[in-house]
């Protein structure tokens, strides 16, 4: 074992470690929607406070179904599970952005709330890929 070699490896598990975080901390985007739910679904949309709060409802769904996202991990792996999440992720905040600008004829608290829990499924399967990863390679910093 050369030197070299030692350095490369560490620069390596720096690395994965600094992927892995921002992985993580961009993961839980859909637990800002009460940062942006007052000026845009309430004043944009019209909506009142039980429509906002059935999006926010159906967007935290999204981030409690760990066990569908534990599947996909399963059965496809960490790579594909991470191309599905980050699909997940985009198609669910674009239809969202979509939906409230008008260009998207689908209206309704259920279908915007639908499109943010497609979005949290996504965040919860970026989450447990980044989180397994880091398992895998730090065995003994559990």
């Amino acid at each position: 074992v050369t030197y070299f070699y030692l350095v490369r490896r560490f620069v390596g598990f720096v690395f994965f470690y600094f992927v892995t975080d921002v992985v993580k901390s961009t993961s839980g985007t859909s637990l800002y929607y009460a940062a942006w739910s007052g000026d845009t679904l309430k004043q944009v949309q019209n909506y009142n406070q039980s429509q906002t709060d059935l999006v926010g409802s159906l967007g935290n769904v999204g981030q409690y179904m760990g066990p569908v996202a534990g599947i996909i991990f399963d059965i496809f792996g960490t790579r594909t599970a991470c191309l599905v999440a980050s699909v997940f992720n985009f198609l669910g905040y674009f239809l969202l952005y979509l939906t409230t600008k008008g260009n998207i004829a689908a209206t309704g608290a259920g279908i915007q709330g639908f499109f943010l829990m497609i979005s949290g499924l996504g965040s919860q399967i970026l989450y447990l890929t980044a989180l397994s990863s880091n398992v895998k390679v730090f065995p003994l910093a559990r």
